[in-house]
């Protein structure tokens, strides 16, 4: 496999079928370099979240080699781990506990936790802070769990249908938002 140095993601020959012969991924060959945004598009059942939870070790292959960060997540260490965010299709969060609430349990979650991000973050896309999440809107809970992904500043982010449940007008504040935060580390 490529260099750990320049390459955030690499698959080799990953392949996972389901029960009753289902194949959701067949030998895919991926090489992701760092600083890059890539995408997998296709349709409802192609194999997108299933690839990503093999990515992450959320799922046992049937063959193949994978490794973010040139780390095979099977395995990975705590600190490994910190390293890499994950929202999701359907993350779900506490419904009782209030975004200030989440940011202090992230303090203590991770090393790399930014409190002043996470806090920009949801100024800017008017999360309040004060709520429970179980009475924030189905967009407004989506926008936290991403914020709460990227207040961690993780090196390598993955977001299993990023703009689910969100407003054309939130889906654009989401993107322009992720580009800047982005784009911010590239400086």
């Amino acid at each position: 496999m490529s260099n750990a140095m320049t390459t955030a993601i690499e698959a080799r020959d990953l392949s996972k079928t389901f029960k009753g012969g289902v194949v959701a991924v067949n030998g895919l060959d991926l090489t992701v370099p760092r600083g890059s945004v890539y995408g997998l598009i296709g349709r409802n059942g192609a194999g997108k979240t299933t690839t990503l939870r093999l990515l992450l070790g959320l799922l046992r292959r049937d063959r193949g080699e994978a490794r973010i960060l040139g780390t095979d997540f099977r395995r990975a260490a705590r600190a490994e781990r910190q390293r890499v965010g994950y929202v999701s299709q359907s993350q779900q969060l506490p419904g009782w506990m209030t975004l200030a609430d989440l940011f202090r349990y992230m303090r203590g979650l991770t090393d790399r936790w930014d409190d002043r991000l996470a806090r920009d973050l949801a100024r800017r896309w008017e999360v309040p802070e004060g709520r429970p999440v179980n009475r924030l809107s189905g967009g407004q809970q989506r926008l936290a769990a991403v914020l709460l992904v990227l207040g961690a500043r993780p090196e390598v982010l993955f977001l299993d249908e990023p703009a689910a449940n969100l407003d054309p007008v939130a889906r654009r504040m989401l993107l322009t938002s992720l580009v800047d935060t982005l784009g911010e580390r590239q400086e």
